[in-house]
């Protein structure tokens, strides 16, 4: 389980840092941006999918309860001022990028920050543990 909190801290970080420009002081987001929030989709799908090739169901519960727990606590704080909005940064701006396609913002912009890797993760997942049974017979 370590492992997977390694991993969702450390990419989200990593992402947050690359995508948050445009969410604290404009302009919108970039071409780059959105390359780069469709990289972090890639990661979490494709760790989700040889995490479901090895059958290792700890990954979907996992995802599940990161992503539902960031949506839980941006929704909360994406209003409120000072460090605390840090925390909803970290789960919504990985996946920002996608504002230089969408005009969403607000609790609109979390619920589909926060929902789409939750989708990608579990759908990587499903389809590596599909392979793994197929591989099986």
């Amino acid at each position: 389980m370590i492992q997977y909190i390694l991993f969702g801290l450390s990419t989200t970080f990593v992402f947050s840092l690359f995508n948050a420009r445009h969410l604290i002081d404009g302009p919108g987001p970039s071409f780059h941006e959105f390359i780069l929030s469709i990289i972090f989709l890639f990661i979490w799908g494709f760790y989700g999918f040889w995490k479901g090739r090895n059958r290792q169901v700890s990954f979907y519960y996992f995802a599940t309860f990161f992503w539902g727990m960031g949506l839980i606590i941006s929704l909360v704080t994406i209003n409120m001022l000072g460090p605390v909005m840090i925390i909803s940064f970290l789960f919504i701006a990985p996946v920002a990028g996608f504002l230089y396609l969408l005009d969403i913002y607000g609790q609109p912009l979390v619920f589909f920050n926060t929902i789409l890797p939750m989708i990608i993760s579990v759908l990587g997942y499903k389809i590596g543990q599909k392979v793994s049974e197929k591989s099986d017979e």
